[in-house]
């Protein structure tokens, strides 16, 4: 079973690379300033798309290694919310600001690859990969602001759209033939995660939060239409998202007490026996004569 993960993980790598090198093709053929060829987007990220089958095919080749996938999924979700905490409680308290950035650069690199192979994971137990085509079912507000609806219409996967991985943005090109500039804009529609059970098309959206894991949304392969998409995993998890019980803080501890603070100043007061108390005097400016200030 270790061989099989190392393998896994060495296909998560590859797809990690594939994802990288894709990703400026990707900006440079939908930068905005001209009218994108929407096929040769798609073609841009064939190495992408060639990494994602071969991934699949190992998380999908049967049941034991999808649960094993997303197995590994969880964990490197639970992995992230540890190392959030233990980079807080190594900030925690005095240090120099070398070590704080130490510590944090280290983190940051770590978080890092765990993103990366979560993403990577997600994509191949069936979650599209940027530039995908997929089949959209989700509705939208024309330029007229009435309801649009799209039923399993063809479309090109683009990334997610909050923190949340909740709402997604699905690039339709059908829906902006005739534009004249603003492509993108005006191709691009939302489809949302939501609870099982709940119509693609119903009235409204849910707020945003961590997204049940038995939810649906309106986005399939086109190459696979009955497969559900694997349930997405929020970006930034907390403790309470992965089921860690994080203690409460101990109570500030106070500086001095109060009822003894109160006993000083009584004593500090008072002049001590045998001494006489000097008057408070009020301050002469530099340019004021005190005999001037005598009255007669």
């Amino acid at each position: 079973m270790t061989a099989d993960l190392d393998e896994l993980a060495g296909l998560c790598a590859v797809f990690t690379d594939a994802e990288r090198d894709c990703f400026k093709p990707w900006c440079a053929l939908i930068d905005g300033h001209r009218r994108p060829n929407w096929d040769g987007v798609v073609a841009s990220q064939e190495e992408l798309h060639a990494a994602t089958l071969q991934l699949r095919a190992w998380c999908l080749a049967s049941a034991a290694a999808a649960a094993a996938a997303e197995a590994r999924r969880q964990e490197l979700m639970v992995a992230q919310a540890e190392g959030e905490l233990a980079t807080k409680t190594q900030l925690r308290g005095r240090h120099s600001a070398q070590f704080g950035q130490t510590v944090q650069q280290s983190w940051n690199s770590a978080r890092w690859a765990i993103i990366c192979e979560r993403d990577a994971l997600t994509c191949g137990l069936g979650w599209p990969h940027r530039a995908e085509p997929v089949l959209v079912t989700t509705w939208y507000y024309d330029e007229k602001s009435e309801r649009r609806d799209l039923v399993a219409v063809e479309g090109i996967y683009s990334s997610s759209h909050d923190v949340y991985e909740v709402s997604h943005e699905v690039i339709v090109p059908a829906k902006g033939r005739g534009a004249t500039r603003h492509y993108r804009q005006l191709c691009s529609v939302y489809v949302h995660w939501h609870e099982a059970g709940v119509p693609h098309l119903r009235e409204g959206r849910e707020p945003l939060g961590p997204p049940p894991s038995d939810g649906d949304i309106g986005l399939r392969l086109r190459d696979n239409p009955d497969r559900r998409l694997p349930a997405p995993l929020q970006r930034w998890p907390g403790p309470a998202d992965v089921g860690i019980a994080v203690p409460a803080p101990p109570p500030p501890q106070a500086l001095f007490d109060l009822a003894e603070a109160g006993v000083a100043r009584q004593h500090t007061s008072h002049a001590p026996d045998g001494a006489t108390a000097r008057s408070r005097r009020r301050p002469v400016p530099l340019n004021e004569d005190t005999e001037e200030m005598t009255l007669f």
